[in-house]
């Protein structure tokens, strides 16, 4: 059997067009993890012949080559569409709702109209088309794809004039992500009117981790340890999909899909032994707070409700290398 062809195909599209849809739509958005700036969405339909080689998933893609074939996509695709949350949207809907919202906006402008999308993730739209939520799509559909590529080069553009207006973030360089650099200048000047106020390190400024540290060695430390975790998750194949996710209910560290499983992490880490090992700071008391928070997130998402889990990533920072510890199902709520 000769191997199945590496990158996203029109084999969806395709199927869909020989049961009578001909404007099928690939919608995708850019900028969920980012601290500061919108989230961009875009939404394209492709000639079912179309096969310029090289689009894949934006994240695969240099800048230069995605800025290349964007305006590739653009003079070639029957419709294109941009639409966008900002970030005072993300902060009273949440990033999930303001990312729908951004891509519903980016279906809406196309022009003709989509008769079918297919929406990279697991969620669909409100907006009575059939369609079908492909996760990993835009590694799979080149609809997708050629969405996912637009609305990172939009995004990445609408940084770099966020970057004049406010440089001591250097907005040019990190696109509002949680880099070092950021973080630091977070810390010197605080949040600007583009930040988004409900992530934890703009709303708190650095992250709290409990027992070993004081003073101004605990924000340093504090990134390095959730660093740590979330490489350490996506080693083992987890999706990391938020980071100190402020809730109505309180904080989560990190919250990531494992498959099917939407799974809640909390980081804990120590510079010793003194107060005991990192794990053993999440008592019954601390795992009421995170199943309220839990609990406030998935009320944030709606239905469906996934299945979930509760891990704990343990470091333990000495002279050496860190120790790390991934307790997966560390505890169940009562």
């Amino acid at each position: 059997m000769p191997a199945a062809p590496a990158g996203p195909t029109l084999h969806k599209e395709a199927g869909l067009f020989r049961r009578g849809f001909r404007r099928v739509a690939g919608v995708d958005e850019a900028g969920r993890g980012p601290l500061a700036g919108p989230v961009v969405a875009a939404a394209v339909i492709l000639p079912l012949d179309w096969g310029r080689q090289g689009v894949d998933d934006s994240k695969r893609l240099s800048a230069d080559r995605r800025a290349e074939l964007a305006e590739v996509i653009k003079a070639e695709a029957v419709a294109w569409a941009l639409g966008r949350a900002e970030p005072p949207e993300i902060d009273r809907l949440n990033i999930h709702r303001a990312s729908l919202l951004a891509m519903q906006r980016a279906v809406q402008g196309l022009e003709p109209a989509a008769d079918y999308l297919l929406i990279d993730g697991r969620f669909g739209l409100n907006l009575g088309l059939p369609q079908e939520a492909v996760v990993k799509g835009d590694a799979t559909c080149l609809s997708v794809a050629a969405a996912s590529i637009l609305a990172k080069v939009e995004r990445d553009g609408l940084m770099q004039v966020l970057h004049r207006q406010y440089p001591a973030y250097n907005f040019a360089a990190n696109k509002g992500y949680p880099t070092l650099e950021h973080r630091l200048a977070l810390e010197r000047h605080g949040p600007c009117a583009v930040h988004r106020r409900s992530y934890g390190p703009v709303a708190q400024m650095a992250l709290s981790l409990d027992g070993g540290w004081a003073g101004e060695q605990a924000p340093a430390l504090g990134r390095e340890a959730e660093t740590l975790a979330r490489a350490l998750l996506e080693r083992a194949g987890m999706q990391v999909v938020e980071a100190n996710r402020c809730t109505a209910a309180g904080e989560l560290d990190l919250v990531a899909w494992d498959g099917a499983t939407l799974v809640f992490v909390e980081v804990k880490a120590r510079s010793g032994r003194e107060h005991g090992l990192p794990e053993e700071a999440v008592d019954q008391r601390k795992q009421r707070r995170l199943a309220q928070a839990a609990a406030a997130y998935l009320a944030e998402m709606g239905p469906p409700v996934p299945a979930c889990r509760f891990d704990v990533v343990a470091l333990e920072f000495g002279s050496g290398p860190p120790r790390m510890r991934h307790l997966k199902d560390a505890f169940r709520p009562e």
